[in-house]
């Protein structure tokens, strides 16, 4: 046996007993590294969300509308992050930014061109944000 495969046999029989210790020491060379996403990195990765956002804020410009469809992003948006997250509360992190968004697009659907402002955008990076 040459010396690569002594090396070999010895590291998967520690692999071995390792496993039937039950878990994965600090010192395991092979344990899988976990980098951290970039702001940007995040943005492309829920993209669709975004996309979604986007039609909703269109949906959105009409006057009073504005209403019933934050709060179904909102719901959308729940569906989506909340579940599977476990840290921190869901409320503040969609349900509150959801609401002033709605009290916001509410009050300025009587103000000109203030529907423009996309606030289901704005909830859909807050909470990529907190993520």
């Amino acid at each position: 046996m040459n010396e690569e495969e002594q090396i070999s046999t010895e590291l998967r029989a520690a692999q071995l007993q390792n496993m039937k210790k039950g878990g994965e020491s600090a010192k395991n060379p092979m344990k899988p590294v976990v980098f951290a996403l970039s702001f940007r990195q995040k943005i492309l990765e829920h993209k669709i969300i975004l996309i979604t956002a986007a039609f909703f804020d269109i949906i959105a410009m009409i006057p009073f509308v504005s209403i019933a469809t934050n709060p179904a992003f909102g719901l959308i948006l729940f569906l989506y992050f909340g579940p599977k997250s476990k840290k921190g509360s869901e409320f503040l992190k969609i349900a509150l930014p959801t609401g002033i968004g709605t009290i916001a697009d509410t009050v300025s659907s009587a103000i000109p061109f203030a529907d423009l402002i996309p606030f289901n955008i704005g909830v859909a990076l807050i909470r990529i944000a907190l993520s």
